[in-house]
């Protein structure tokens, strides 16, 4: 492997259907302790466990209860060699092992959902970065051909599964205590929230926030009537308001995080919110992973002159979380008139970018 980003229709990527000739091959990767892991239910598997348990998925069909349904499942191969297993299926169709009420998490009855299992086998795959572009490729190339999104049910604690997804466009939509549900949709859909810190409820940053989101539905977080606390390296401000803040964040995609301008930087309140990211890679590490590839807006408000170097804060603290930082807004706040002209055409862009995917504005 290169090493190099693989694009949506890479053809080093394909999907073989599975066949009797595979029961080999997952007999193999079921023993890996990455695979058994998560996959093996405790036990140790023979050939012949396998062949049972997956010859009527050759034929694309599992029975459950006493009923046929469909399956799909697949071999993954990357450059002609196979490497993983892959599979699809209606989400309604099986009861899910952790017990969760498919009907509860999706009520949209004119949408159709699908759910999905996957696992790199080969070890030397592992760890490359490989599985999220697989999963892209897999979606669009087989899940969104029938059906408008996808759900995956990864532990809290696989951590390579919970970055995996979220890279590859799963979002979260319901947080059980040991489990996340997570869901990618065909048509993405934007589901902004604004983390809005500023000494003043009512000032200029709000009617920067108003002038970005108009009369649209998104929710405003002020970090001003919360109680957050200074980042503890014991963690005894772990009762706080922050990691219920933290927990409704990853639910959302973008991220837009509104501050004025104090002495150059963002605001007090919102430099202790972002240092309470910390708690993220340390205490809940199955939410800090879930940040990885949302994107992050800032809306800045100022009085003066633009802020040398603001936007690096926000940029790299992106870069080492894997989100994908998509710039400012700067919106002016002074009496100067002309460069106060410029706010309304300013925000209307920013909000375009915000709300729309790259492929509806283009």
């Amino acid at each position: 492997m290169d090493g190099k980003t693989l694009t949506i229709d890479d053809p080093k990527i394909a999907f073989e259907p599975l066949a009797a000739d595979h029961f080999i091959l997952l007999h193999k990767w079921i023993q890996e302790p990455h695979v058994w892991q998560w996959w093996g239910e405790g036990k140790s598997w023979t050939l012949d466990e396998i062949t049972a348990k997956y010859n009527s998925y050759t034929l694309r069909y599992k029975i459950d209860r006493g009923i046929k349904k469909a399956i799909h499942p697949f071999i993954i191969n990357f450059q002609g060699q196979p490497i993983g297993f892959i599979q699809f299926y209606n989400a309604f169709d099986f009861p899910r092992d952790d017990g969760f009420d498919v009907q509860e998490i999706w009520d949209r009855k004119n949408e159709s959902l699908a759910a999905l299992d996957f696992y790199i086998g080969e070890p030397a795959y592992i760890g490359k970065g490989l599985g999220s572009q697989v999963l892209r490729f897999f979606l669009q190339t087989q899940v969104f051909k029938q059906y408008d999104a996808c759900l995956v049910d990864p532990e809290k604690n696989n951590k390579i599964a919970l970055k995996t997804y979220s890279k590859a466009g799963f979002s979260t939509v319901k947080d059980l205590p040991s489990i996340i549900i997570m869901v990618a949709r065909k048509i993405e859909q934007r589901k902004p929230i604004v983390i809005f810190g500023s000494s003043r409820s009512d000032g200029d940053t709000l009617q920067a926030i108003k002038a970005v989101i108009k009369d649209l539905s998104v929710p405003i977080i002020d970090l001003k009537n919360l109680n957050i606390a200074h980042y503890d390296y014991n963690y005894e401000n772990k009762h706080d308001d922050f990691m219920a803040i933290a927990e409704k964040m990853v639910q959302h995609n973008p991220i837009i995080l509104a501050t004025p301008v104090y002495w150059y930087t963002m605001s007090a309140l919102m430099k202790t919110f972002i240092d309470r990211w910390s708690d993220l890679l340390d205490t809940r590490k199955d939410i800090g992973r879930r940040l990885s590839h949302k994107e992050l807006f800032v809306i800045a408000c100022y009085e003066t002159s633009l802020p040398r170097g603001f936007e690096d804060a926000f940029s790299q603290t992106c870069d080492y979380l894997d989100m994908q930082y998509k710039g400012c807004l700067y919106f002016y706040s002074g009496e100067d008139p002309e460069l106060a002209k410029d706010n309304e055409s300013s925000a209307k862009q920013f909000s375009d970018r915000i709300f729309y995917s790259k492929e509806n504005l283009e």
